[in-house]
């Protein structure tokens, strides 16, 4: 498997809605009943679908297919974010200023 600039746009619109664990406060989670906000199974595929870059008029909700195809692709995303993190070129973000 490659990543791909799909990849990049799902793990983006999830780090969008990346919360800190409220137990401890302190560890940053995504939230897997709801990556992109919504949680039922289509929904999440249709959010997916809109992070990608396509109409939402054009979404299928009874493609069961295609909604596997873009669950497939989000379930990618974890081997693609450990690959990321563990790169050796993460030390060009050293520095880099973010919004908190």
């Amino acid at each position: 498997m490659k990543i791909t600039e799909e990849h990049i746009k799902l793990l983006a619109g999830m780090a969008g809605l990346m919360e800190t664990e409220e137990n401890f406060g302190f560890v940053p989670e995504f939230n897997a009943k709801r990556p992109f906000g919504s949680s039922m199974r289509a929904s999440v595929a249709r959010d997916a679908w809109l992070l990608l870059g396509n109409d939402d008029d054009q979404f299928d909700w009874d493609d069961d297919d295609a909604h596997n195809e873009l669950l497939e692709k989000i379930r990618e995303c974890t081997p693609v974010l450990k690959a990321i993190l563990e790169s050796p070129d993460m030390g060009d973000f050293i520095g880099m200023k973010v919004s908190t």
